[in-house]
């Protein structure tokens, strides 16, 4: 009772050893069957191997630095908060804001948010730090975040499978 289901598939040189599905997909509102073509959502997996991944990149291509600060970005930002404190959730952020209930521009609703300590005194894993740095990503990059991870990790990988949005 942990986890409603779980999917493994194993493989060596090409050749599929095991695949097979154990569970459920979802047990509410009603249980579902997990099946083979069962799309999971990794969005925790998105920050580390995804977001965190391109913001290191632009550094590696000079286009920032992790000291960078997001006023220096974007200049009408009211905190001074650098990438290394969003990057490692000592930006003060809280873990958690409610965007769905708002409009979709949460760039305008992250600066409004009060701090719940000052940057860089305590770790608090933070979903609003890393959506911010989503339109770092963006600003610094001059293109879609979707399309930055497509050009950089997806297509030199061969990764055909994995997308950042539901197709």
């Amino acid at each position: 009772n942990i986890i409603p289901g779980i999917s493994i598939c194993c493989g060596t040189r090409g050749k599929i050893l095991l695949n097979q599905t154990y569970g459920y997909k979802s047990i509410f509102p009603k249980k579902e069957f997990l099946q083979e073509n069962t799309i999971y959502d990794l969005a925790s997996l998105t920050k580390p191997l995804i977001t965190a991944f391109l913001i290191l990149y632009l550094c590696e291509k000079d286009r920032l630095s992790l000291n960078t600060t997001v006023k220096t970005i974007f200049n009408s930002f009211p905190i001074d908060v650098t990438l290394l404190q969003l990057l490692t959730h000592t930006s003060g952020f809280p873990a958690w804001y409610p965007f769905y209930l708002y409009s979709q521009d949460y760039f305008s609703q992250i600066q409004t948010i009060p701090l719940e300590s000052r940057p860089g005194k305590k770790v608090n894993y933070s979903c609003v730090g890393y959506i911010l740095i989503y339109y770092i990503i963006q600003k610094i990059s001059g293109i879609s975040f979707e399309e930055l991870a497509q050009k950089i990790i997806f297509e030199p990988l061969k990764l055909k499978n994995t997308f950042l949005r539901v197709p």
